[in-house]
């Protein structure tokens, strides 16, 4: 790796706000996943926000050839998005020659823009020597996965950086409960500056109270011409299909449920040998049918026409610790929902029909389908009106308000570090 012209201990700091002035800006530090854009941009009505897109060359030249390789992340209209590419080990082997030039990026957003008390977000535990570089009183912390599961290879690094940048950031905001109090364990030293916020759910895919009792809408146009010959009811499952997404789980339940209509909206991802024949196979079946991948809100009249939700997340390292997406909404949707017993699903009770394997969930999808409770469809969906991405949003200034006011009690940082 050649020499990288960087001053580590010259970063110049923005100048240091005054006791009464309210942040100004925020900028996003790794928005690889749709669910912390869509959090963050209803802060644009409380502070200039600019969202940056880091990955390697690598994953780039990937993603031209392969568009659904991996979790498509797309700029939101009228934002500041700025897109940083770097050499493949940027963020590991290469991290002590790379993270300062991310820290003087990031400063440099700051000065262009003249934010004079500014805060950062950063999403992966490898950012902790730019928030460092930064100021730790001006650092939020929101992790989205068990990130020792994802990479496994350096799952001890991954856990050091983590447990470092949960006990010096001025706050994490962690997506699942269980995430939250999995850190609240590792850093009891920072178990009041660690949050619960969960992913959500756009406003406009929430189904008003009144159209969800009346049930879901009549199949219209494809979806009509390829199951309209089936009677039985139509079960949504939404999201990516990859190996590690419960295809084994969601193959038993077409295969075992002929007459049940399946309709798969997402991605699907590649995978080795003996998942992509069980795809294969799944795909082959007259009840099942692809949408691709779909964008928000106008996946939303797919969604309304099921009958019952499919969450087949695996209980898994990974998935144990995650908020997913569906979950919301599916709740939106007003319809019952047959999920694996994640932490995060199984609070909501009879909201739910848990099932850890395929027979349990194949049981769990006739009895969902027969359901006639209708205030189990109102509860659904004032559940996802409460996890609005505004609404979340909210939560999360007042975390940074927070910050900002202790930020104010303590010394002014040095502008220089």
């Amino acid at each position: 790796m050649p020499s990288v012209d960087v001053a580590r201990a010259s970063v110049t700091m923005p100048a240091s706000p005054s006791r009464g002035e309210e942040i100004d800006g925020i900028t996003v530090l790794g928005v690889q996943f749709p669910s912390v854009v869509s959090l963050f941009m209803p802060l644009r009505e409380r502070a200039d926000l600019a969202l940056v897109h880091v990955n390697d060359w690598l994953n780039l030249y990937r993603a031209h050839f392969d568009s659904a390789s991996g979790v498509s992340v797309e700029p939101p209209p009228d934002t500041d998005w700025r897109e940083w590419s770097f050499p493949p080990g940027w963020a590991n082997r290469f991290a002590p020659w790379m993270m300062p030039i991310l820290a003087k990026r990031v400063l440099g957003i700051w000065r262009s823009k003249g934010w004079r008390n500014p805060r950062l977000v950063v999403t992966f535990p490898y950012f902790l020597p730019v928030a460092r570089e930064i100021g730790m009183e001006r650092t939020l912390y929101r992790p989205v996965d068990n990130y020792q599961a994802f990479w496994r290879d350096r799952s001890s690094k991954v856990a050091e950086q983590e447990d470092q940048l949960v006990r010096e950031a001025a706050a994490t905001v962690a997506t699942a409960s269980l995430l939250a109090d999995w850190l609240r364990e590792r850093v009891p030293a920072s178990s009041d500056k660690i949050h619960y916020v969960p992913n959500g759910i756009h406003p406009e895919m929430v189904r008003s109270g009144e159209a969800a009792l009346r049930g879901p809408l009549p199949l219209e146009g494809y979806f009509a011409e390829r199951l309209g010959d089936h009677t039985g009811p139509v079960v949504g499952n939404y999201g990516t299909i990859a190996p590690r997404y419960g295809i084994e789980m969601l193959a038993a339940v077409t295969r075992q449920l002929p007459k049940f209509r399946f309709v798969l909206m997402g991605p699907i991802l590649s995978g080795p040998a003996d998942y992509a024949q069980t795809l294969a196979n799944m795909l082959r079946l007259p009840n099942v049918i692809t949408t691709g991948r779909l964008k928000e809100p106008q996946s939303r009249e797919i969604l309304w026409q099921c009958d019952v939700m499919l969450l087949p997340t695996p209980l898994d390292e990974l998935g144990r610790y995650g908020s997913p997406n569906r979950l919301w909404t599916y709740m939106g949707t007003g319809r019952p929902i047959v999920s694996n017993p994640l932490h995060e699903v199984i609070k909501f009770g009879d909201l739910v029909y848990p099932a850890v394997d395929a027979e349990q969930a194949v049981a769990a999808l006739r009895q969902a389908a027969q359901e006639c409770d209708p205030s189990r469809v109102v509860k659904r969906i004032e559940i996802a009106k409460q996890h609005t991405w505004p609404v979340l949003a909210e939560r999360v200034w007042s975390i940074l308000s927070r910050m900002a006011r202790e930020a104010r009690a303590a010394p002014c940082p040095s502008p220089h570090m």
